[in-house]
């Protein structure tokens, strides 16, 4: 496997092509991406988050109040600014970033199993990341997921170049310099920095400390992420620090590890899941003769490979709420690999000639995308509408009120980005919400929604307080106008 063609094997078809095949795939894969990058009508949670601080920055909008998560890492909205600084209040230039992001990752898929292994594992795992539905799906999402892959996957090319395969020590450097962005992307990604940690002491034990050039990998890693470091450890309040962190992802959480192994099948999808577990015999050896970790360069490979794809099923699994797909996306570039993997295990039980081997290899690895694809469309297209509503009224809020205004409502990011006003949030009972929320801010409009629940009390307060409130606009889920889906209410004292 690592070197498919022997010295003096006549080369077949996929030898002589492969760069072709590679560009012609990488063509499909960007028009993947084009076909559903812009597709989406409104933001979600989370793209709100991010985005809301892109905007404040970008366009200097100093009356939004700050809503970003503290231990969020902020290289995105960072980034997202400068595209709203140089393009204006317009998505365009940071919907066509994550597409080109998404792209390179399907460049770095290829770069790193080609450096791992050979050429036909690397055309064909980035054939495999190209057709994903989870990479497809999220490269039309303004989130961390999609540029956090392409950095780390890119930062693995370079360790593996630099460091496995001993070639020029820059490689270590740029390592470092994709890990760290990667982090500063999405901080959950520092978790992928100890299966290197590991594959280095499986390789030298405690020597790869004196290894110079990791050290400037580690420094680089750490020297950019020091503005978040720092912007962390000034936060006071009670959750806030180490302890708060591990307080708010670990204590009370269910073990949601099984549910994560479990959900491989889902994102796999179809064919690929059965070409994945017959693919999983590449670890076979690494069971039958684990004393060979520290003698035998691939056994190592493959003690890394694993730790890679496991570790975030582990620790995901203990600390989220919820199973999400895209927690795992980090493992998508091997478990292309072993997909592929599955795939060369059966022409090779077939015994067939090389180029009767490729066909079936296409037929094997369509048949895999056909179910990528097609689900990746329909969930795309099934999802492009979500929240829509708190778009139409954050849309109304802006054209109805002034930027000196106060919103009381649940989904804060979304309406505060379309609205571009000041959304503050329910508290937890009545009495606190008359304390600190009407007092403080009198608010002019209250905003009741099921897409972004409220504390319970909240839906019969309208009624409660008719001499108070009344309803201003309704946008519903159904055009028929009988199921609402946000309902605003305008505080009259304050009107």
């Amino acid at each position: 496997m690592e070197n498919d063609q022997k010295e003096g094997k006549k080369a077949d078809f996929f030898d002589k092509y492969y760069l072709y095949i590679f560009f012609a795939i990488l063509l499909f894969s960007f028009y993947l991406r084009l076909k559903y990058y812009n597709i989406n009508t409104a933001i979600w949670y989370d793209e709100g988050s991010y985005l809301n601080m892109a905007k404040r920055i970008g366009l200097g909008l100093d009356y939004l109040n700050d809503d970003y998560y503290f231990r969020r890492t902020f290289f995105i909205p960072l980034f997202f600014a400068f595209l709203y600084k140089i393009s204006g209040n317009t998505e365009f230039l940071l919907r066509i970033s994550e597409l080109l992001f998404s792209t390179g990752s399907v460049i770095f898929t290829y770069l790193l199993i080609k450096e791992m292994f050979d050429k036909r594992y690397a055309v064909l795992s980035s054939f495999v990341l190209g057709v994903s539905w989870l990479s497809l799906f999220f490269t039309s999402r303004l989130l961390t997921n999609g540029p956090d892959l392409f950095f780390m996957t890119g930062g693995l090319y370079f360790f593996w170049k630099g460091y496995a395969n001993n070639k020029q020590k820059y490689n270590i450097y740029l390592a470092g310099l994709f890990f760290g962005m990667g982090i500063f992307t999405r901080f959950a990604s520092i978790i992928m920095l100890m299966p290197l940690f590991i594959y280095m002491m499986a390789r030298e034990k405690l020597g790869f400390l004196k290894n110079k050039n990791v050290w400037i990998m580690i420094f680089i890693i750490f020297l950019i992420l020091t503005p978040f470091f720092i912007k962390f450890f000034s936060y006071k309040d009670a959750g806030a620090g180490v302890g708060g962190f591990l307080k708010h992802y670990f204590y009370g959480r269910d073990i949601l590890i099984f549910n994560y192994l479990l959900d491989i099948a889902y994102i796999l999808k179809g064919f690929f899941i059965i070409l994945f577990v017959i693919g999983l015999a590449y670890f076979l050896d690494l069971f039958l003769a684990p004393d060979m970790i520290l003698k035998d360069e691939n056994i190592r490979k493959k003690l890394f490979i694993l730790i890679w794809l496991l570790l975030p099923t582990i620790i995901f699994g203990l600390i989220t709420s919820m199973v999400e797909e895209r927690y795992l996306m980090l493992t998508l570039p091997f478990m292309a690999f072993l997909i592929v993997h599955g795939c060369m295990i059966i022409t090779k039980y077939l015994k067939l000639s090389n180029n009767l081997a490729t066909i079936v290899l296409f037929i094997l690895l369509m048949g895999g995308a056909y179910s990528q694809v097609t689900f990746a469309d329909s969930l795309i297209k099934d999802k492009k509408d979500s929240f829509v509503q708190l778009r139409y009224a954050g849309e109304w809020l802006k054209q109805n009120t002034k930027t000196t205004d106060y919103i009381i409502a649940s989904g804060q990011p979304e309406l505060m980005y379309y609205s571009e006003r000041n959304i503050e949030s329910f508290t937890a009972t009545e009495q606190e919400f008359q304390e600190k929320k009407i007092s403080k801010f009198k608010p002019k409009y209250m905003i009741l929604t099921k897409l972004e629940p409220s504390p319970e009390w909240t839906y019969n307060y309208p009624e409660k307080n008719q001499d108070k409130l009344k309803p201003v606009m309704v946008f519903f889920f159904d055009s028929e106008q009988k199921k609402p889906a946000v309902v605003i209410y305008e505080f009259i004292a304050y009107s």
